[in-house]
């Protein structure tokens, strides 16, 4: 009885020692990645939101923002997506929320394996809330610049867009017109677009787009 004791007492150490190290691995990763200190992070959303009440209707299309733009989000698959440079070990830019919302992030292992999150298309789970209200989303992370327009055809009328990267300085957040372009292209899945930035009043706009010319 004794050395049953013992041992589970061991065992208890030793399982309070890997939690201590992986809470200083998760406080270590915060610390050198300036995107994860502007996330609020908790493992049960069910502490978090107590007194509110889950609404699977409620519109959070534009509750999050990445690099000072609007995060472009699916309704179809309750997905946000955002973009990083997969040639940096560490995530770029930073987020922030609508005036009136709070978004928590799930504790998460793959925020230390920012390479094989994006290689994976792995599926990141996220709460937003707004006043008493809350739903849950998804949030997936490329490796590549994220286009979003609001409309599949906006040529005749401005749409909005953001065009979301890893750097602030590449994102941009404007209204623009576009159509479909390529005749045998566009039988395929993805199309191709033209695509003229633009103001509500039709005016041009010039924009250097992830460092191409205006």
């Amino acid at each position: 009885m004794y050395y049953y004791s013992r041992k589970k007492k061991l065992l208890m150490m030793i399982l309070g020692m890997l939690l201590l190290l992986g809470i200083i691995r998760f406080g270590m990763a915060l610390s050198n990645n300036r995107m994860l200190l502007t996330m609020n992070f908790s493992n049960d959303f069910t502490e978090v939101m107590q007194g509110a009440q889950e609404t699977p209707e409620l519109d959070i299309s534009d509750a999050l923002r990445f690099n000072g733009c609007t995060v472009p989000y699916a309704s179809v698959t309750n997905t946000f997506y955002i973009s990083q440079d997969t040639s940096e070990n560490s995530w770029g830019g930073y987020f922030s929320t609508s005036s009136n919302c709070s978004v928590w992030f799930k504790i998460d292992g793959m925020w230390l394996q920012k390479s094989q999150a994006i290689a994976s298309n792995h599926v990141f789970s996220i709460l937003i809330q707004k006043d008493n209200q809350y739903r849950q989303a998804n949030l997936v992370v490329s490796g590549l610049p994220v286009l979003a327009l609001t409309e599949t055809y906006g040529w005749e009328n401005p749409q909005e867009m953001t065009l979301l990267a890893a750097k602030e300085e590449d994102c941009y957040e404007g209204t623009c017109t576009f159509r479909m372009r390529g005749q045998s292209s566009a039988i395929y899945p993805k199309y191709g677009f033209k695509l003229n930035l633009c103001d509500e009043n039709y005016d041009p706009v010039k924009a250097s787009l992830l460092g191409l010319r205006r």
